[in-house]
């Protein structure tokens, strides 16, 4: 008894830690998860204070349309003990469904992936929390962005004195830097840029070359009449160049090495005071023993600063570090700023007990419906809207009859509206019942009685001028009546029946058109993901969720077709048995009354 109270307590508050929520003003999260294992960027060693970059598209967040404009109501904070983080927006478009936002974590440990932050959103009265030179360490002395100017996004402010690049939008990471040839990005060394021996120096970033490279400068460090750094590329190879007045070392290029041209390549190299080591997309890849002097002077970007040795290309997301860093800061880098992030996965979506309405899932689907998805799901609309006013038009027809025929029926019976018997011959039933009376416009019945009256009267008159009337009828007059009364009884069928066709159309056809647009949803969404090369779940999961609309669409028509279809044949099926058995009846009165 004391475990089984014991398992219930656990039980409820699980669920309550489970749930802890930063700030109540804020209605919804998201989860992202670090994976440092190895199915992630597999690091052997904890990094401290690095700004890692959260990207923000349809295949990992889907509610940009419960944001502010310019995501200002965007919070970030750790997982276990929601600790707020700093971070800034670098671009953010709800409308085209982009953001790319830099998180500064405190750590990234190795071996797990249960880490995560959660991005919080949904505060229509935020006001903007971005802190740009927060979101990076005291070591980074310059980060270019290279949004629409160059600038340093850091505290440290270290921007250029002269820029002749241009920038450009779609790199790998929002927008970069061009350099054509013969431009350059020159910045003063200030104190905080300076390379000091000891802590070191690290510069990180992102290039794309045109073509193949002669001995063109990526970034360099010069002092005019002393030493010199610079990152080289020199045909697709890059390499490190440490020239000082004793001579110049040159790290070593390697196969692995090589750039392929119009593809985005990371590159970084630390500088320690007897060490110089280059990194080509997140891997060590040359190093060299040098005898590190202290250098200032001017940094040039894309030349030498007199614009010699020009590279021709793009470069992105510059980052310098007054120290030198691990392996694993560069491998965290490359891995994550590159098109395919995997270090940082989303999680799930989480929204605040009691807050609003919450995400409208179904809207979502439906927002992301293709053409042909469209065109499905609008032609099955449009014969739910026909189904759904049949059904109404012929069940409000359908008691119109009834009700003439239960008044028929009580007035054929013998009895007048006040129900007082009447002599129940034929002839002073036909005129009690009155097949003339507006009232049983809708009747079959008295359609099916009209009928079968004139027939008699007919057969009952002498065929020719002046004859006297008849008394009896002959078997094959009553066999001819009964024929005339059958065919009316056939014109009453298919008025009762009309339209009910269209009814099994939208019962049969409706979960077809759906299969139909579904498949061609799945079949578009699986070759997008083909053609774009990612195959995230989070990347098909709209396009498929989108696809199905067209199922649902085609259940919803045929669903409620399907039980008005079967209600209305009920009733028709009734009213067709009582036609069946009044024709008998009057059948029979007609042979007792004047048969032979």
């Amino acid at each position: 008894m004391r475990i089984f109270i014991t398992l219930i307590i656990l039980f409820c508050l699980i669920p309550n830690s489970a749930y802890a929520w930063w700030n109540k003003d804020w209605d919804y999260r998201k989860e992202f998860i670090f994976d440092t294992s190895v199915t992630g960027v597999a690091i052997e060693n904890t990094v401290n204070d690095v700004a890692v970059l959260i990207k923000l598209h349809l295949g990992n967040f889907t509610y940009f349309s419960d944001t502010l404009p310019a995501g200002e109501d965007i919070r970030f904070v750790l997982g276990d003990d929601l600790t707020p983080l700093k971070h800034h927006i670098e671009y953010y478009d709800p409308l085209q469904q982009i953001g790319l936002i830099w998180v500064k974590m405190p750590r990234i440990v190795p071996g797990t992936n249960l880490e995560k932050i959660y991005m919080y959103y949904g505060n229509q009265e935020a006001v903007k929390g971005d802190d740009v030179a927060a979101t990076f360490s005291a070591d980074e002395v310059l980060v270019y962005h290279f949004n629409e100017q160059v600038s340093d996004a850091t505290a440290y402010q270290s921007n250029p004195q002269g820029n002749s690049s241009s920038i450009i939008q779609g790199a790998v990471i929002g927008s970069g830097a061009e350099f054509q040839g013969q431009q350059n990005i020159i910045v003063p060394v200030t104190p905080s840029l300076r390379l000091i021996p000891d802590p070191g120096l690290t510069a990180s970033f992102w290039m794309k070359q045109v073509s193949d490279q002669n001995d063109a400068v990526l970034i360099s460090y010069v002092e005019e009449g002393n030493a010199s750094l610079a990152l080289k590329i020199a045909a697709n190879k890059p390499y490190l160049e440490y020239t000082t007045s004793a001579g110049t070392i040159v790290t070593p290029t390697e196969e692995t090495t090589e750039i392929l041209a119009d593809t985005w390549s990371h590159l970084a190299f630390t500088v320690t005071s007897d060490l110089m080591t280059l990194y080509v997309n997140g891997i060590e890849a040359s190093s060299a023993e040098i005898n590190t002097e202290e250098m200032g002077g001017l940094l040039s970007i894309g030349a030498l600063p007199d614009q010699t040795q020009s590279f021709v290309g793009q470069i992105d997301e510059l980052k310098i570090l007054k120290r030198a860093v691990s392996a694993e800061w560069v491998s965290i880098n490359y891995n994550n700023q590159g098109p395919n992030d995997l270090l940082i996965r989303a999680g799930a979506d989480g929204q605040q007990e009691g807050a609003g309405e919450g995400h409208n899932y179904i809207a979502f689907s439906l927002s992301k419906l293709t053409l042909e998805g469209k065109i499905t799901t609008g032609t099955l609309t449009v014969m739910l809207i026909f189904g759904v006013l049949i059904m109404i038009g012929k069940s409000m027809f359908l008691g119109k009859v009834r009700k003439s025929n239960r008044l028929f029926q009580k007035r054929y019976a013998g009895k007048d509206d006040a129900g007082k018997a009447i002599s129940n011959s034929l002839i002073a039933t036909y005129k009690n019942v009155n097949v003339e009376d507006k009232k049983l416009k809708e009747s079959g019945l008295n359609r099916l009685f009209a009928t079968g009256m004139k027939e008699l009267h007919t057969r009952l008159t002498a065929s020719t001028a002046g004859a006297a009337r008849t008394k009896t009828l002959s078997a094959n007059s009553i066999n001819a009546l009964r024929a005339s009364m059958n065919t009316t009884m056939l014109r009453e069928n298919q008025r009762l029946q009309k339209q009910m066709v269209l009814l099994t159309i939208a019962i049969a056809g409706g979960p077809f058109i759906g299969l139909f647009g579904t498949v061609m949803g799945v079949m578009i969404t699986f070759a997008e993901v083909a053609l774009a090369g990612n195959v995230d779940v989070n990347a098909i999961a709209p396009g498929i969720s989108a696809a199905l609309v067209a199922t649902v669409a085609g259940l919803a028509v045929a669903i409620p077709c399907l039980f008005g279809y079967n209600y209305l044949s009920s009733q028709i099926k009734e009213i067709s048995a009582d036609m069946r058995v009044f024709t008998d009846e009057f059948e029979s009165r007609v042979s007792e009354e004047f048969g032979e």
